[in-house]
């Protein structure tokens, strides 16, 4: 599908909230190997099946599925003990060996994978390896992928890990994994990714936060236990469990301060909207004996903390530089306040002298309303100097409010929804004139821009 109006203009919205789903920050990240980072699961399946069938025997998908995750003498006493086979333990696992010895130093990476490890790499997660797998077995698969696999902090091999005592379903793997860290995060602050059920219950009995990516043929009911269920890692939302909450963090805070809980859907409510307005909205559906002024002033003592950190959402930066090669103008449109605009900023100087001019609708005597009124917009608009039409802009925007206020406006609209809006996501992206999962998954050429990858 191809949009037919020609964008000249870009306005792009610097503010962004997030999910009311109960996702909690993480620091860390954990990753299994087999069928996350390799694909290697079909290769495990036709070694054993290979095996299996040497004696007249089917490794069947139920077994199959039991087998994904434990350790590799586990798995192969399983598979022997169910099936009947006339063969050792030991003697079916080199059996197996001489199959995928075959073919294993050349299995590959699967898609979205060195992405996401040089984004997380890039900025400063720490991130390692838990896997079932042998340090032999380990060093075969990932011959063809040093680069790759040096980046991660550190690996565990859990089928001849001392340390490791007991294989998935148990937490052994996860934990000790944790440990090593050099900061040795509390196992809540880990994110692990996983493939098999066996390693999903693993990794929540340590107490993490587990994505899933199952095989296609996995029953869903097997997938329950799962923080998130995904069919790519290349569908991840790092910023899902971004470390760095600020508003609903410090908003959370100061309600608690008071003797008040900070409901869900009041998180929701005040997306996109102006300082004050989110002031008084929180005042008067809570019942605070604070002024909006007094309110702000606490919001903006705790926000300092921490928005000076901030980081670019997934995406960002590459679409910029494409924008500014491309000479597309492009400007932003923001709720915050001045002080605060410059306080998530301010370390992103170089990134943000790209945009042609900042309309900071909090601050700005122009604006009157904030939104859901288009007025911030059409502002925005009006600041370029050839004083485009505003059907020639394209929003990309995050809340809802945010999509109705630049429809409103007569533009089209990208949005990035939070990627957990639970039950409110179809309501709140209905009118978008397009929906994201990420910036990352932008293709310009939608909208007769140009393209990624032209060599221009």
């Amino acid at each position: 599908m191809r949009f037919p109006v020609e964008i000249t203009q870009i306005v792009k919205n610097v503010c962004r909230s997030f999910s009311t789903k109960k996702l909690h920050p993480v620091s860390h990240v954990i990753f299994d190997m087999d069928g996350i980072l390799l694909d290697t699961e079909n290769v495990h399946k036709q070694s054993v099946t290979a095996v299996a069938s040497k004696f007249g025997k089917t490794y069947n998908l139920d077994l199959r599925y039991r087998v994904l995750g434990a350790p590799e003498f586990d798995g192969a006493k399983m598979v022997v003990n169910e099936l009947n086979l006339p063969i050792s333990v030991e003697e079916f696992i080199i059996m197996v060996h001489a199959f995928e010895n075959k073919v294993l130093s050349n299995v590959g990476v699967l898609p979205g994978v060195d992405r996401l490890a040089r984004h997380l790499k890039k900025n400063k997660v720490p991130f390692a390896i838990a896997t079932s797998s042998t340090k032999e077995s380990f060093d075969l698969k990932t011959s063809q992928h040093k680069s790759l696999f040096s980046l991660f902090d550190h690996i565990v091999c859990g089928g001849s890990d001392p340390e490791v005592k007991n294989g998935k379903p148990a937490p052994d793997i996860f934990l000790t994994c944790a440990s090593r860290f050099p900061d040795q995060p509390h196992p809540n602050k880990c994110l692990v990714f996983e493939d098999s059920p066996n390693g999903v219950r693993g990794a929540k009995e340590a107490g993490m936060q587990v994505v899933m990516v199952p095989d296609n043929l996995l029953s869903k009911d097997l997938c329950t236990e799962a923080t998130i269920l995904l069919g790519s890692i290349e569908d991840f939302v790092p910023e899902a469990f971004d470390t760095e909450r600020v508003h609903r963090k410090t908003f959370t805070k100061i309600v608690n301060d008071c003797g008040k809980v900070f409901p869900d859907d009041l998180s929701l409510q005040i997306l996109g909207k102006q300082e004050m307005d989110v002031a008084n909205l929180i005042i008067d559906t809570l019942k605070l004996n604070l002024t909006p002024e007094e309110l702000l002033e606490k919001a903006h003592i705790e926000e300092k903390k921490s928005l000076n950190n901030l980081r670019l959402m997934y995406g960002v930066e590459d679409l910029l530089e494409h924008f500014h090669r491309h000479k597309i103008p492009m400007a932003v449109t923001t709720s915050s306040s001045e002080d605060s605009f410059h306080m998530k900023t301010d370390h992103l100087k170089d990134i943000f002298s790209v945009f042609h001019h900042v309309v900071i609708g909090s601050s700005d005597p122009e604006v009157k309303n904030g939104k859901p009124a288009s007025d911030i917009f059409k502002i925005c608009a009006s600041r370029f100097p050839e004083n485009p039409v505003n059907s020639k802009f394209l929003v990309f925007e995050y809340s809802p409010n945010g999509v109705i206020a630049a429809l409103a406006a007569g533009m089209q609209v990208v949005m990035v929804p939070d990627p957990i809006l639970s039950i409110w996501y179809n309501m709140s992206t209905a009118n978008a004139t397009y929906v994201l999962n990420s910036l990352e998954d932008f293709r310009p050429e939608m909208f007769s821009l140009p393209p990624y990858f032209t060599g221009s």
